[in-house]
């Protein structure tokens, strides 16, 4: 049975919805790589996204959405089973659920619907076949618009063609659940898509460095975004018209961008997801949500909505009662944890999150935090790092403490992301909080022994901080 701990996490409870009400399909895009900030729901003033935009206008966006894990495997493994990562095994990055594992995609079919994912949905074709679809295919979804900046060739829209080939037959069978995936804006960013320029500082977000390389590389990943945005408007044009209007449209991410301080930490922009939903007629148009919801919650409320039984002995639960605006709450708390990405990434950490007091814990202090951006500095990943640690070195005061918070976390934080949504003032050491610290502390070490979480990885390899040699030099951030 699910633990009193598991229960007293949620505000409210489903009762179930009656087929009659269900939807029609349902289609659930999934972006790699997105942070919710960078689009125009979000408030973004600088990345337009329009038809992100327009799906916000006709249903609801969720502004406290957050995936499990902030790297991909382990994100999309507990989207697919409603298990975080330590119940279900997918704690490391290229790691897949336990066997036996149960995802939901059975729920699914159980409750009558034919479940197929075109793209990148679980990780990888392991993955894909893995989680139990009656239909996969791991092809690269693009518009016809797509060129390969780096090989320059264009795409064949074959794989997009296919999707609409498959709506067409498969609709006229019964209930369909599409999951579609979209690698974009996965590094390497490879769009030659040019609506975005490095033409003066181009971001609103604090804690970046001003860089010539830092502005060109926001420019490709604002480029990617844009493309994901035209694939959203493709996705919705096809649905309507060859699904009809009783669909529920769902658009989100697997976690942030792969930028300093976004994909593989546990602060807002790793793991804050985009989250918005459109159901004609079911989901009155224009609204926002400050419910807190995870993405373990995905799938339980679509098993919901089809009319089907919900496991209990999972870490999510179904939000339909907020998506038909009868409730305004969901999740007391917001938990998430990330291990590391083999020997490139080490940094175990857990948080919570409490609606405006978010808590970070980095479970061992002895290792430099470090990606495989920055342990590999070429044109496919991000060849800003040196030029940030340059500025740095140079005197530039913010720029030392930026690279510093960067390459060594506190192994501590506390926020208040009503103050601080950027999280740039660490509240830990500060006594004023010491009883907020505490609380959260608490509930965080309760959560991991509800899992079973000891914070212990025995199957990573890892750089120290004195090992770590990144292909531009050493440098003693310490020293800074």
């Amino acid at each position: 049975m699910r633990t009193l701990f598991n229960v007293v996490c949620f505000l409210t409870v489903s009762l179930g919805c009656f087929a009659a009400e269900r939807p029609d399909h349902i289609v659930v895009v999934i972006a790699d790589d997105h942070s919710a900030h960078d689009s125009t729901p979000y408030g973004s003033k600088l990345v337009d996204t329009p038809r992100m935009q327009r799906l916000a206008d006709e249903g609801m966006v969720f502004d406290r959405a957050y995936v499990a894990s902030p790297s991909c495997a382990p994100s999309r493994a507990a989207l697919l089973t409603g298990l975080m990562s330590s119940r279900n095994g997918a704690m490391r990055n290229h790691v897949y659920p336990n066997p036996g594992t149960h995802y939901m995609t059975e729920d699914l079919k159980n409750a009558g619907f034919h479940v197929a994912a075109f793209g990148k949905v679980a990780h990888g074709r392991k993955g894909a076949e893995m989680a139990g679809f009656d239909y996969f295919n791991t092809a690269f979804l693009a518009d016809e618009s797509f060129m390969n900046r780096a090989t320059k060739k264009p795409y064949d829209g074959k794989a997009l063609q296919a999707v609409r080939t498959y709506m067409e037959e498969k609709s006229q069978g019964g209930p369909l659940c599409l999951f579609l995936g979209i690698n974009d804006p996965h590094k390497p960013w490879t769009s030659s898509r040019d609506r975005y320029q490095a033409d003066g500082k181009n971001f609103d977000v604090p804690y970046f460095i001003d860089s010539e390389i830092f502005r060109e590389e926001l420019a490709t990943y604002y480029n990617e975004v844009d493309h994901v945005d035209h694939l959203i408007g493709e996705f919705r044009s096809m649905t309507k018209e060859i699904l009809g209007d009783n669909v529920l449209f769902v658009y989100t991410a697997d976690h942030g961008a792969a930028v300093p301080f976004g994909k593989w930490t546990l602060f807002e922009a790793g793991i804050r997801s985009p989250f918005i939903f459109s159901w004609p007629g079911k989901i009155r148009p224009g609204q926002r949500s400050d419910a807190m919801v995870s993405w373990v919650d995905l799938l339980p409320t679509l098993v919901d909505l089809s009319g089907g039984s919900v496991p209990e002995e999972i870490d999510g639960g179904s939000f339909v009662s907020v998506l038909l605006g009868e409730k305004d709450s969901h999740r007391r708390f917001i938990f998430a944890s990330h291990v590391g990405d083999g020997e490139q990434n080490y940094s175990p950490s857990r948080s919570v999150n409490d609606g405006r007091w978010k808590y970070i814990r980095y479970l061992d202090g002895e290792y430099m935090f470090t990606t495989h951006q920055d342990l590999n500095n070429n044109r496919s990943f991000a060849p800003f790092h040196p030029e940030w640690v340059a500025v740095a070195e140079a005197g530039h005061a913010g720029a030392r403490e930026i690279v510093q918070r960067y390459y060594l976390p506190a192994k501590e934080h506390l926020y208040d992301l009503e103050s601080d949504p950027f999280e740039e003032n660490n509240l830990a050491m500060d006594q004023r909080f010491a009883d907020i610290k505490s609380r959260l502390s608490n509930v965080l070490d309760e959560w991991m022994q509800s899992q079973g979480d000891d914070g212990v990885d025995e199957g990573s390899s890892f750089f120290k901080r004195k090992d770590a040699i990144h292909d531009w030099g050493t440098h003693s951030f310490e020293a800074f």
